[in-house]
């Protein structure tokens, strides 16, 4: 029975450490068109805020402008440019069933009438599966051609824990904006220096 308190203190302990140590990553994916050269010398614009259709993208498309000046590229108003970028952020909540632990199985040993006998016992579930939602934020931007027809040249998309995207708003979108001209696909870190991104 000591055993038994102790094992699970030891793993409430252990589950209270990982909780502790939350890591605020993020998973980037871009790709880049290798018919396009596209660079920080690259004239780049957004569309006119009025043709933007929701609130959400044009919130998105002045911070993707703000950090592509933060990060030395060549915005210009969507007359002058040569291609647009297009940006938007929106929730990507995934739900997660948890086993609740059973069925388990066991063996008994119990007297009758007769003696000893042994057994062997199948535990019924606690109950039914418990979900658990996890909330996220994804962050698209696309960059196309100002010509008709109309080019993709450059995509990518960021995604992160919805609390870790608002608490590291500016990095969130460096990660992913830093990355432009590039393929890419990895997990990145929110809170440290992003040392694989290209550099200016």
């Amino acid at each position: 029975m000591k055993q038994r308190r102790l094992l699970c203190a030891w793993l409430m302990g252990a589950g209270l450490f990982w909780a502790g140590c939350h890591v605020p990553d993020a998973d980037v994916s871009t790709l880049q068109d290798s018919k396009f050269t596209l660079n920080r010398q690259s004239k780049i614009g957004f569309p006119p805020p009025e043709t933007v259709p929701s609130l959400e993208a044009r919130l998105a498309d002045d911070d993707a402008q703000k950090q592509l000046r933060t990060l030395g590229f060549n915005v210009v108003p969507p007359d002058e440019a040569d291609y647009l970028a297009k940006a938007n952020t929106m929730p990507r909540d995934t739900t997660v069933v948890a086993d609740p632990g059973g069925p388990s199985f066991g063996t008994a040993v119990g007297g009758g009438s007769r003696g000893m006998f042994t057994g062997i016992g199948v535990g019924i579930p606690l109950g039914p599966p418990e979900t658990d939602v996890i909330h996220r934020t994804e962050l698209d931007v696309t960059i196309e051609t100002v010509q008709s027809p109309k080019l993709t040249v450059w995509q990518g998309k960021i995604v992160a824990d919805r609390d870790d995207a608002a608490k590291y708003h500016g990095p969130f979108f460096r990660a992913l904006l830093s990355r432009i001209g590039t393929t890419y696909d990895g997990t990145i870190r929110l809170d440290k220096e992003d040392e694989v991104a290209p550099q200016p």
